[in-house]
């Protein structure tokens, strides 16, 4: 699977993490690990998680208010050699 993310994410990503360290020290680095659990998560089954407008899925973080919203792009080719 390839994943194509919005420019914005990573801004997005940095700025979550120091504002959650600010409140509390290593609360930015568990932030951050729950964004690559989350995305391992998607990874593992990409069609499970629920369909939101536009057929866009979305999957929550487990701990932090936050959610990854992505779609499906199925790609295919059939080559005659």
């Amino acid at each position: 699977m390839h994943i194509v993310r919005h420019p914005e994410v990573p801004q997005e990503l940095e700025a979550a993490a120091l504002w959650y360290e600010d409140r509390q020290s290593g609360l930015g680095g568990d932030f951050l690990e729950e964004y690559q659990a989350t995305l391992g998560r998607i990874f593992d089954h990409p069609e499970r998680w629920r369909k939101i407008r536009g057929g866009n899925r979305q999957l929550n973080f487990q701990r932090f208010p936050y959610a990854i919203v992505y779609s499906l792009v199925m790609i295919s080719f059939i080559s005659k050699l």
